[in-house]
């Protein structure tokens, strides 16, 4: 099986979402709006250790 990941660092910003790990992970990053297409799960790194992963429904845009 062959998934497309997007692995995001979130040990920065944790402590600025009082620690919920889904309102980190899925936050505010840049990517470039053609590969959102292709990516089927979002995972969260914090300190080098995956902690949590999701699969997202749509994708929000802003300039």
């Amino acid at each position: 099986m062959k998934q497309s990941i997007l692995m995001v660092k979130i040990h920065g910003e944790l402590e600025h979402r009082n620690n919920d790990l889904y309102e980190t992970t899925r936050g505010f990053w840049k990517i470039d709006r053609k590969r959102v297409d292709y990516i089927e799960v979002v995972v969260g790194v914090l300190k080098g250790k995956i902690v949590c992963a999701y699969m997202p429904d749509s994708w929000q845009f802003y300039d």
